[in-house]
């Protein structure tokens, strides 16, 4: 079920009927997207101007990308898959993937988790002991990202909210 951040929990086709941007004979984007790239997405595809709609990009950064280049094109979006970071965490279970690299932990005392995806799909050779490096490198970004999630929350909250 969807409450666990490995690829079994997260990973979701998603089909898209476009016939005038997308051909239907080239082959399916392999590259991921997150739910966070749907409103950038139609707000490109919907390509309006009205100050309403950019109203509700005033705030802080958002964390999606439009996903339409990738469709139209059936290339990679601007920002590479390689270098792209996806965040998650949900009921204490975190992950975090850069490229072909994801960490995981199920539940907030877990320890860390690594996996090539690329490799392995299936999340199933666990490489934290393998590459540490890579590891603390990972877990360093998803640090960082979790703290800008929390002092963006706490923006929109207000100072008032505890």
């Amino acid at each position: 079920h969807k409450t666990w951040v490995h690829e079994g929990g997260i990973a979701t086709p998603m089909i898209v009927h476009w016939p005038a941007r997308i051909d239907a004979a080239l082959e399916p984007i392999a590259s991921p997207g997150h739910v966070v790239d749907i409103a950038p997405t139609l707000l490109e595809i919907a390509a309006t101007n009205n100050p309403a709609t950019e109203a509700l990009w005033s705030g802080p950064s958002q964390p999606g990308q439009s996903l339409a280049p990738q469709w139209a094109q059936q290339s990679n979006p601007g920002e590479s898959s390689k270098d792209r970071i996806l965040w998650w965490q949900h009921e204490a279970n975190r992950a975090l993937r850069q490229g072909d690299w994801k960490i995981v932990a199920a539940g907030k005392e877990a320890p860390w988790e690594l996996y090539n995806l690329a490799n392995d799909r299936s999340e199933t050779i666990n490489l934290a002991l393998d590459q540490p490096e890579v590891l603390e490198r990972l877990v360093g970004i998803w640090d960082q990202w979790t703290e800008r999630f929390r002092v963006q929350a706490t923006a929109v909250e207000g100072p008032d909210a505890q």
